[in-house]
């Protein structure tokens, strides 16, 4: 496994940042970040939604979703846990990139949150045609709250989050 090694330099900075600050607990004076957690960003009706909780071995099962401009990609799965971030693999000896999944997934002592797909491992097969994830940052204000039950069925996530509700 590697690292966010893939990320562009300034993505690779700031997930090394939130690295350091989960490692060090240099947030002091943040609230303890919750076990699990669910978080939200809508942008006109560009919408993202990731909620993670972990597993007993440190892994992390998680559902990501984000449409944009009506176009759906989605990810549910279980990351590995890498040092103080996660990550996922999926089809990796996949012969084009878009076939091949690899996402890190970075929480900040500050309750930022930063999921990267790897150029080489994009997962776009997980999507509609012309869908990426690319960087995806949560800011602390995405929080809504400790997962229930979003992980538990499709439905379940499909109305997590106050994304999900009319303006």
């Amino acid at each position: 496994m590697r690292s966010s090694g893939f990320l562009p330099s300034h993505s690779r900075r700031f997930a090394l940042t939130l690295t350091a600050a989960l490692a060090t607990g240099s947030a002091a004076g943040t609230p303890a970040s919750p076990s699990s957690f669910v978080h939200c960003h809508k942008a006109g009706t560009d919408i993202e939604v990731f909620a993670g909780k972990p597993t007993p071995d440190g892994g992390l099962e998680f559902g990501l979703s984000r449409w944009q401009g009506g176009r759906h990609i989605g990810v549910f799965a279980t990351a590995t846990r890498y040092g103080q971030q996660w990550q996922y693999q999926d089809n990796m000896n996949a012969g084009i990139a878009r076939e091949r999944c690899r996402l890190d997934i970075v929480r900040g002592a500050d309750g930022t949150l930063q999921i990267a797909a790897d150029p080489e491992a994009t997962c776009q097969s997980q999507g509609g045609q012309g869908t990426v994830i690319g960087v995806i940052r949560f800011p602390p204000t995405a929080y809504e709250g400790p997962v229930t039950n979003e992980l538990d069925a499709d439905q379940n996530f499909d109305s997590a989050g106050r994304c999900w509700q009319k303006s």
